[in-house]
């Protein structure tokens, strides 16, 4: 016979725990809620889409106001930078003109009273900004020539005069700081991140635009800020329903403004991290950013405006969160959040009173449905008691199915869901036979626990990876089994609240006593009364991945570590291009490696004389960088003590060599003082070297000179046994003298053939004699050229100076 289809209805295991009588009154009782429900439904519908219509259109108007306010807000800066681009254009402000330029800024800044800063910083170095604090005090701070590179912050009286020294920042370059860089870099105007102010943690952002000179190269940056408490000041003057929210955020979650006036710092202390929406202190608006992470997956899938709702304790809110972008870097979002209960007051009360109206219908309902239950029922009882013998498993239980009658109709059904139940049970041992299979032959370890931890059942890879024997494990506690049993407590929790837990990350010991890094996906199997029966699921061993991942987080951390090292060993040389009167001199160095072992400094000496030299420490990487360090520190001291080249060399190897005996290393160095030719009469130059490469002197004329000075390197026992003789050279206007490390003479190409002293002489010869920039610039090309991308396997310095 062909099974028959269920025909369940859905509900009818619940009516079924009712007399029949009791359930036959329900459709007199479905025509009275339908009438009074769909009336109420209508009148509910009718209201819930007025609230939307008018919600939606609440939402949009504030997001439209939000939108227009920081248009005209975030253009303010850019205006100020093209204002002050154009007036360098068009040589109405002289950026060698200090003064004049602090004098116009503070001026401006009077102008534009929602700009808390305007500055500019120039390719040479210099930087001038005037600062609008929250107390509404103007302070200037220079850095230029006649501060000696550090940054000079004063505070100003009413004409912009300074008046007092409030702090310094030594060593200040402009063209270092983020801002600076990051116009450079584009080319064009851009904004920064967002970033506290150091004085009162106030949130600001930067608008940054270069500035080129005629020739095309980068002369200035000129630099804005803005505050965003105005942002914050606005945001809480929108009246957003009764009790709604408006919030702006970037897409990290960091918050930007906030209508309820919360810090958007998060600022505690000393603690200055930006405070994510998600953890806002208003419960509306850490619910509203964690439902749009939850509803997008990640902020950064926010494409366009999108109108959602979700519920807060059964509440429903609506929410519109919209993008705001600009060209420069601008990518925030604006969300505007509307509590439903603002609206739903009176609709609320309707529906209460529908409720009424439908309970009074009910019990009429209840009256005329016993009566009808009456006279349907008994006719059933009969088919009952055969219909019981049959579900104890006689599957050939006679049925009244030669009636014609509903009751007929009934018995006919039964009669096939027998042979319907039969086919079914055999189904259910072929799929149970399918499973088995399975689980005894699936890689992964399968297992069937107790919620309290007894081990019902566990397939051969179980045994396998954890080294137990099945009777072990029936005779174990699933808690045993982990490294920290807690993990258990937090599992359980897991999937007894969700009903399953998937990739849930915990340790198990092995029975060797040996680790096991895992992830299990698990269910819950529950008893047809809602009760958990046990635990089912898969235990995935993920040991060998762990590892892979844990080594590769160290050589993450150990080249970060190296990066940080290389930007301190670089920090320790002096600035590339000093300024000293009359002398033009350019340095250059790369190293190899992360770290390099070579160095460079110049000195200012008494009785207009100028020092310079160039070292390379042997061996690379963080050993020579720590003797190249030392190195500097030292030669610095001894430079104090105005000793002449020769016995300056003599000092600095008996320094060294304290140090170097331990390591093996040793020092290259080439030194050089020289007096510049004045009043016609020619400058006079002293070298002495160290194992480094001779100095070139490049004549005005274009002819190139070696001067022969050499000895052993320092740090070498030895090297104080033989003398450090000076050699001298003449030195007329536009000279160059031209230092390099032996990284330039031994730059190889692909085939492996080395730049050497010939092509190094050709290159100084053939170069440009205008500036020490040029030629330097010239030399690096030469080197390039020969090499064409091949990697550098030593440290590479030059130093070009021009008298």
């Amino acid at each position: 016979m062909k099974a028959m289809k269920s025909t369940n209805l859905p509900g009818s295991s619940f009516l079924g725990r009712f007399p029949l009588r009791v359930v036959l009154t329900i459709p007199f009782l479905l025509q009275i809620f339908v009438v009074v429900g769909v009336i109420g439904w209508l009148s509910f519908k009718s209201g819930q889409d007025a609230v939307n219509d008018v919600s939606s259109q609440l939402r949009s108007e504030i997001t439209a106001r939000i939108e227009d306010r920081l248009n005209a807000y975030l253009e303010t800066p850019h205006l100020v930078n093209r204002i002050n681009a154009e007036a360098i254009r068009q040589q109405l402000l002289d950026l060698q003109n200090i003064p004049a330029v602090q004098n116009y800024l503070f001026n401006q800044i009077q102008q534009f009273d929602t700009v808390s800063l305007i500055a500019l910083g120039t390719e040479n170095g210099d930087y001038i900004e005037v600062q609008r604090y929250q107390n509404g005090a103007l302070n200037v701070a220079v850095e230029d020539a006649s501060t000696g590179g550090n940054l000079e912050i004063w505070a100003t009286d009413a004409d912009g005069n300074r008046t007092e020294l409030t702090n310094t920042v030594e060593n200040y370059d402009p063209r270092q700081r983020p801002w600076y860089q990051a116009a450079a870099g584009t080319g064009t105007a851009v904004w920064t991140d967002i970033y506290p102010y150091a004085s009162d943690q106030t949130l600001a952002i930067s608008a940054n635009q270069p500035f080129y000179s005629g020739n095309g190269e980068l002369a200035a940056v000129a630099s804005t800020d803005l505050t965003l408490s105005q942002i914050n000041d606005f945001l809480r003057s929108l009246k957003v329903g009764k009790t709604g929210q408006t919030f702006i955020m970037e897409r990290d979650g960091a918050l930007v403004a906030a209508s309820t006036g919360e810090n958007p710092t998060g600022a505690t202390g000393d603690d200055t991290n930006r405070l994510n929406a998600a953890n806002s202190a208003n419960p509306l608006i850490q619910q509203t950013a964690n439902h749009l992470v939850e509803q997008f997956g990640n902020l950064q899938n926010i494409s366009g405006s999108r109108q959602l709702d979700f519920e807060i304790d059964g509440q429903t809110e609506f929410v519109q969160v919209t993008p705001f972008t600009d060209e420069r870097g601008i990518d925030w979002l604006i969300a505007v959040v509307v509590p439903e209960s603002d609206f739903m007051g009176q609709i609320n009360a309707n529906v209460r009173n529908t409720v009424l109206l439908s309970l009074l219908a009910l019990i009429v309902a209840v009256g005329v449905g016993i009566l009808t239950a009456r006279w349907v029922v008994h006719p059933i009882l009969s088919l009952n008691a055969a219909a019981q013998k049959m579900a104890d498993g006689e599957w050939n239980q006679p049925l009244p199915v030669n009636r014609a009658d509903e009751v007929g109709g009934l018995a006919q059904s039964f009669d096939r869901m027998a042979h319907q139940l039969q086919a079914t049970f055999n189904s259910v041992q072929a799929s149970e036979k399918k499973y088995r299979t399975l689980f005894e032959d699936s890689h992964d370890t399968i297992f069937i626990s107790s919620p309290t931890g007894q081990i019902i059942d566990i397939n051969p890879a179980g045994e396998q990876l954890f080294g137990y024997s099945r009777e072990e494990f029936l005779q174990m506690n699933a808690r045993d089994l982990y490294v920290n049993p807690e993990d258990r407590t937090h599992f359980r929790q897991q999937i007894e609240t969700k009903g399953s837990v998937t990739d849930f990350a915990t340790i198990y010991r092995r029975k060797d006593g040996t680790t096991i890094d895992a992830l299990i996906t698990a269910t819950v199997r529950r008893a047809p009364d809602g009760t958990i029966e046990n635990y089912q699921g898969v235990i995935r061993d993920i040991t060998a991945q762990k590892r892979a991942e844990q080594q590769r987080l160290r050589l993450v951390a150990l080249e970060q570590e190296l990066t940080l090292a290389r930007d301190i060993q670089r920090s320790l040389l002096p600035p590339n291009a000093p300024q000293w009167p009359g002398i033009d001199i350019i340095c250059y160095t790369q190293p190899a490696r992360e770290m390099g072992g070579d160095l460079y400094a110049y000195y200012l000496l008494p009785e207009n004389r100028f020092a310079v030299t160039v070292g390379d420490v042997s061996g690379k990487g963080m050993p020579a960088a720590l003797l190249m360090s030392i190195s500097l520190a030292s030669l610095q001291t001894i430079v104090q003590q105005r000793l002449d080249p020769e016995a300056l060399l003599h000092r600095l190897n008996g320094t060294l060599s304290t140090y170097t005996r331990a390591t093996g290393q040793n020092l290259a160095l080439v030194y050089l003082e020289f007096t510049p030719p004045n009043n016609g009469q020619s400058g006079t130059l002293w070298a002495v070297n160290a194992g480094c490469i001779y100095p070139f002197v490049r004549r005005a004329n274009g002819t190139v000179e070696m001067v022969d000075v050499f000895g052993l390197p320092l740090g070498v026992d030895t090297g104080s046994v033989f003398d450090y003789r000076a050699g001298l050279a003449s030195l007329d206007s536009g000279d160059l003298i031209v230092l390099v490390s032996d990284g330039v003479v031994e730059a190889a190409n692909h085939q492996r053939e080395l730049f050497g002293f010939e092509r190094l002489q050709q290159a100084i010869a053939g170069g440009p004699g205008v500036s020490a920039k040029d030629m330097l610039t010239h030399l690096q090309f030469q080197v390039n050229a020969f090499t064409w991308g091949n990697a550098p396997h030593d440290d590479m310095t030059i130093v070009v100076v021009k008298v």
